[in-house]
């Protein structure tokens, strides 16, 4: 990706930043549901919502870049 591509997409990278961040505020006071991943770690419906959020505006942002999530 070259810098005029990156120019192209940072508003939506900005946006789905800040809808991410609205889903966490709104959602932070509620009875969290989670489960423990094979690392033996947390992890909440809020953090797999927020990153299916994430990695599905960077899939059609980006197709040729492969995404990696830490919620994967």
């Amino acid at each position: 990706m070259n810098f005029n591509n990156f120019k192209n997409i940072l508003p939506n990278l900005i946006n789905i930043c800040i809808k991410t961040g609205e889903y966490q505020i709104e959602h932070h006071k509620k009875n969290l549901k989670f489960k423990i991943k094979e690392d033996q770690t947390p992890v909440t419906e809020i953090d797999i919502h927020s990153s299916n959020m994430i990695k599905k505006t960077l899939n059609e942002l980006t197709p040729d870049i492969p995404v990696i999530s830490e919620e994967d």
